[in-house]
């Protein structure tokens, strides 16, 4: 199961709604402006599932290994396939014949992309490219940011920053598209 539900703009859209509504249930006096902002920020959501969308058409393989499962809504936002991941439990370093598996899924399905999580050690992904290579096949290996943390606001102590989801998430999209064949 994969709880990053916010990697997906269809799901963020519909996050975004319901938290207006609820606001504006208990803070009825300030309904228009909770109405308002989401709009706006909807907006921005459909902006960003379009780009996406664009970046990601033409490419010939979609095919992409993640660290970990997090990344289930934005590659079905963006017709992006996940052939495996590398830890089956986030954290967990996999063994000796699950690397052996994601060698062989890599060969057979022609994976072009290993994506990597700041969160987590590169060491597992760096093997698995190192052995690919050994054997011929040229894998990428590229960050991205399941946006479980944000930093705070420049001069706005405790509160993170309103334009981080939208940029990381724009970045994320960047990043993926220019690995991609």
């Amino acid at each position: 199961h994969d709880p990053h539900v916010w990697l997906g703009p269809p799901q963020a859209i519909a996050m975004a709604k319901i938290i207006a509504d609820k606001l504006s249930e208990i803070d009825p006096a300030n309904k228009k402006g909770y109405e308002a902002r989401a709009e706006k920020f909807i907006d921005e959501l459909k902006k960003l599932e379009e780009y996406g969308k664009a970046a990601f058409k033409d490419k010939k393989n979609k095919k992409i290994i993640t660290m970990h499962e997090a990344f289930d809504y934005f590659a079905k936002a963006f017709d992006i396939e996940i052939a495996a991941t590398i830890q089956k439990r986030p954290g967990a370093d996999p063994d000796g014949a699950s690397m052996k598996e994601l060698v062989k899924l890599c060969q057979e399905q022609k994976v072009a992309v290993i994506c990597v999580e700041p969160q987590y050690s590169k060491a597992q992904a760096e093997m698995l490219q190192t052995t690919l290579k050994g054997r011929g096949i040229d894998v990428q290996i590229v960050p991205l940011d399941p946006l479980e943390t944000a930093p705070i606001a420049e001069g706005k102590t405790g509160n993170p920053d309103p334009g981080y989801y939208l940029k990381k998430m724009k970045e994320n999209i960047d990043t993926l598209a220019k690995a991609l064949p």
